[in-house]
This record gives C-alpha cells, structure tokens and sequence, in this order.
C-alpha cells in the first residue's frame, strides 16, 4: 500500500456506529490510499465539540451539521460549500418526488 490520505469523519449517530463503520470500511476497501477515523458526538453535543476543536488540527475534515447552522462554518472558510455537487447527483441520493432544496 502506498502513501495514505488520513481524514476525520464526525457524525452524530452512535446508535448507528456499526452501519457508519461498515459504510466507511467498504469506502476504504473501494479507495485503499485513504484512511477515515470515525468520531462520533451526540446529537446535543455536535455544537460544543466541533466549537471545541475549531481552528485546531482536530478540527474534522468531514463533519454532520445542520444546514440552516452551516453558513457560518463557510463563512470562516472551515466548511466547503458544496452546494453544487449536491446538485449534480441528488437524483442519485433523494427519491423521485421528495422536495429537496439545494
């Protein structure tokens, strides 16, 4: 294996930690140079912990948030808007008729 990419990935759903860890497994099997550490905070919490790790090397390179809060993240250059590679394959990720705005 050559060189590998290390990225952090928070979530908000430990209920869900073995189906995250099993997502994230499968990516690294499709994408081998890349490593993804699994964080995982409570819904109640993801504020204070990201707020916590703002602007330190911690800070995770892939994070839940909610949408209405995220401006501010993108604002400060901490996020990426990626408003428009939603758009390119929401077809691929919503159900035909479900009202999704980008």
């Amino acid at each position: 294996r050559g060189s590998s990419e290390n990225l952090t990935f928070l979530h908000i759903w430990p209920e869900h930690s073995a189906t995250i860890s099993s997502i994230i497994n499968d990516f690294m099997s499709e994408n081998p140079d890349i490593v993804v550490d699994i964080i995982e905070s409570s819904y109640s919490d993801v504020d204070r912990t990201l707020q916590s790790v703002y602007g330190t090397p911690e800070m995770p390179d892939v994070f839940f948030y909610w949408t209405h809060q995220m401006s501010k993240w993108v604002v400060d250059d901490v996020a990426m808007d990626i408003s428009d590679v939603v758009a390119e394959v929401k077809s691929d990720l919503v159900s035909e008729g479900v009202p999704v705005e980008v």
